[in-house]
């Protein structure tokens, strides 16, 4: 059966304990849990108190009764009167790829439109790559430096966006995406490898290879390619060519990101490439813990196969292969 739509509503002191659950699950996920960050704010345990009056407003998402996110708007501290800002806005993992998202900083801007406000301002942090596409896409601008004195001084990326623009609610453009070969040593995929690098080492607990490195990337025989949402890459995949057949390494999804298809996508874009330069046969390494994209693989075609190339057997390893 298929899941209800989410509810989007004004919060209600019964929904403070789950609202600061939500708080408390998410920021941590992102690595937002340490001085600087809004989880330490005062207001977590009583935010339908925070929020009430005072040109303030606070929604929740909530599916099966359940609250699995939220966001709202204030004044912004140690700002003019003009400017708002876009507060405490996540989602527990069953409220992303749901539409939540957009629906809902479409009310928190129409809330701040309301309120008198002519501009809404946010921060946040790098690696929250998915959130900062929302921003984008709702017509969020980046800027270089903090506005007024929240005291998140941990945060990292700002972002300003003019509300002049009627109380009506438009939908946004629908996000731009884009499979292709890239350099991975850019700055914003240096940041995504980094926590491929977390993942992995995750997996097999213990560190990654010292092999798997941006120099390692970039040799001649590796294509690299990522998908990018609006420009900010959230997925990467790589092929090896070792002649008769093309290595698949280094799949990697956002985990803000999975549960939408970028994984199935990204596949079919790295096999899409094999065949353009004449591969007729893929091969690659999965984990016996990695069920989903074991899953993925045989719903795409792979089947079981002996270890090839480097490999060795061993019993936390699954080999699998499929002709182009």
């Amino acid at each position: 059966m298929a899941s209800p739509d989410p509810l989007l509503r004004p919060i209600e002191p019964r929904d403070d304990a789950q609202v600061a659950a939500v708080i408390r699950a998410v920021m941590p996920e992102f690595g937002a849990d340490g001085p600087g960050f809004a989880i330490h704010d005062a207001e977590v345990d009583h935010m339908s108190a925070a929020y009430s009056g005072g040109r303030k407003a606070y929604f929740v998402v909530e599916i099966d009764g359940k609250v699995v996110g939220g966001a709202g708007i204030a004044p912004l501290e140690g700002g003019d009167e003009e400017t708002c800002e876009l507060r405490k806005m996540y989602f527990l993992p069953q409220a992303r790829g749901t539409g939540a998202a957009s629906r809902l900083m479409r009310l928190c801007l129409d809330a701040a439109r309301r309120e008198g406000f002519t501009r809404c301002y946010l921060e946040t942090l790098t690696g929250m790559d998915a959130a900062q596409t929302v921003y984008l896409r709702h017509g969020f601008t980046r800027i270089d430096a903090p506005m007024g004195g929240t005291g998140h001084f941990s945060c990292d990326r700002f972002f300003l966006r003019a509300l002049n623009d009627g109380d009506l609610i438009v939908a946004p453009k629908p996000p731009s995406l884009a499979f292709a070969i890239d350099d991975p040593g850019r700055t914003d995929v240096v940041a995504l490898i980094e926590q491929l690098h977390g993942y992995l080492s995750d997996l097999d607990r213990h560190p990654v290879s010292p092999a798997v490195t941006v120099e390692s990337l970039q040799r001649p025989h590796v294509t690299f390619m990522t998908a990018r949402v609006d420009g900010i890459p959230l997925a990467c995949g790589a092929g090896l060519d070792h002649g008769d057949y093309v290595e698949l390494k280094y799949m990697y999804v956002l985990p803000a990101c999975r549960g939408m298809g970028l994984g199935k996508q990204m596949l079919e874009a790295l096999e899409t490439q094999v065949r353009k330069t004449g591969g007729k046969l893929v091969r690659l390494e999965t984990g016996t813990a990695q069920t989903e994209s074991i899953e993925l693989y045989e719903r795409s075609g792979y089947r079981r196969c002996p270890p090839f190339g480097d490999h060795h057997a061993r019993p936390g390893s699954i080999f699998m292969e499929k002709p182009l």
